[in-house]
């Protein structure tokens, strides 16, 4: 069963290094990071901090901790797209960003989180992953169009899921790193879903 945990675990520790160029990549080309809601950015942006702290905390997996640093860098990337994309800057919106990375780094640095604080991290972690893609979906649905995330990125993300859950299993992580990666998942056939249902209906009334 171990064996299976560390081949999950390298599979997927592969996609997420190239999982968000993608994004980042249908984000310069097409110049619709504007319609990425500013509640997916950030509760990806507070789920990914938590987690790094959570991960850093309880001192898992070199590749569980640098998927997390890849995936802040790139955050900041989209969160640069979004704002050059955006007719209306919204500055609150980016300090609040910036700041919460910050307090995240710092929490980090400082070390002074108890296990059991460490654990209502990653449920809160958990939890933030889990809704996520919840203000994206209802954005989709509002503007009939689920053209802000590239659907590379979400086949990606659907496939790393995966091997998160299998990794997860095999090594007996806490409670958090089991539960996520399945309520993501569902959430994300349903982004996958509204995606190729709006490019139909696009190409009907076409």
């Amino acid at each position: 069963m171990e064996y299976i945990g560390h081949m999950s675990i390298n599979i997927s520790f592969v996609i997420y290094c190239i999982y968000f160029l993608p994004q980042i990549i249908y984000n310069q080309i097409k110049h619709r990071a504007n319609r990425i809601s500013h509640g997916t950015h950030l509760l990806m942006v507070c789920a990914n901090v938590l987690d790094l702290v959570y991960g850093f905390g309880f001192q898992l997996q070199w590749q569980y901790k640098m998927v997390t640093i890849l995936t802040l860098v790139c955050l900041l990337v989209q969160q640069w797209q979004i704002y050059r994309d955006s007719r209306e800057k919204r500055y609150p919106f980016h300090i609040l960003l910036l700041a919460i990375i910050a307090f995240g780094v710092t929490l980090l640095s400082l070390k002074i989180l108890s296990v059991g604080m460490l654990e209502k991290v990653g449920f809160v972690s958990m939890f933030c992953y889990a809704i996520y893609w919840v203000p994206q979906i209802i954005k989709n649905i509002n503007a009939k169009n689920a053209t802000a995330f590239s659907v590379v990125f979400l086949l990606l993300n659907v496939l790393a899921l995966i091997c998160d859950e299998i990794s997860a299993l095999s090594f007996n992580w806490p409670l958090p790193s089991v539960i996520s990666p399945m309520v993501i998942l569902s959430l994300l056939c349903i982004m996958v879903a509204q995606h190729y249902y709006y490019q139909r209906l696009r190409m009907i009334i076409d």
